[in-house]
């Protein structure tokens, strides 16, 4: 009894080091996985769901947060600052990511459609969206995206405005 006590009690210490061990393993395919699943979830909810989803436009939605664009943005500025290591390396991580997004969604809408190829948009009344819905989730919509993009206090108003603007 003391034998499996202890088998027991270590196993359960185990499995917090596990777990990091299993999260150190898999963050260099985070972005891989996340545009997957994402991509993978659309294309199923528009296979089983309402065929009038574009998993295409979903996925790009889902990933908009970590393209590389502000990796790139300082690789090209440390090159014109003759930092050429520094600027190099940043350039190849922020490519490295995009392509990681990008074969992620690829695998995604590809798994998706072969375990189940949508229904064709024959029979399908077009679906829009009240006026009413739009009143009431734009303002959300503007918010959600100003903080996700941790704009500053001062900046905040006027980025819901013109992203109100623009849609």
């Amino acid at each position: 009894a003391f034998f499996i006590t202890y088998a027991i009690d270590n196993g359960a210490r185990a499995a917090p080091s596990m777990r990091r061990s299993i999260a150190k393993r898999l963050a260099p395919w985070e972005c891989l996985l996340q545009a997957y699943i994402a991509s993978l979830v659309a294309s199923l909810c528009q296979a089983y769901w309402n065929n009038t989803i574009n998993p295409t436009k979903v996925t790009l939605g889902a990933i908009a947060v970590p393209l590389p664009g502000y990796a790139i943005s300082v690789g090209v500025i440390e090159l014109a600052a003759d930092n050429i290591t520094g600027g190099f390396s940043h350039i190849v991580k922020g490519l490295l990511t995009l392509l990681l997004l990008v074969v992620g969604a690829a695998l995604g809408i590809a798994t998706g459609n072969a375990i189940s190829e949508p229904a064709p948009l024959d029979n399908v009344p077009p679906y829009f969206l009240s006026d009413l819905w739009q009143i009431l989730w734009l303002p959300l919509l503007c918010v959600g995206l100003a903080v996700a993009l941790q704009n500053s206090p001062r900046d905040f108003p006027w980025s819901v405005l013109c992203q109100g603007f623009t849609y």
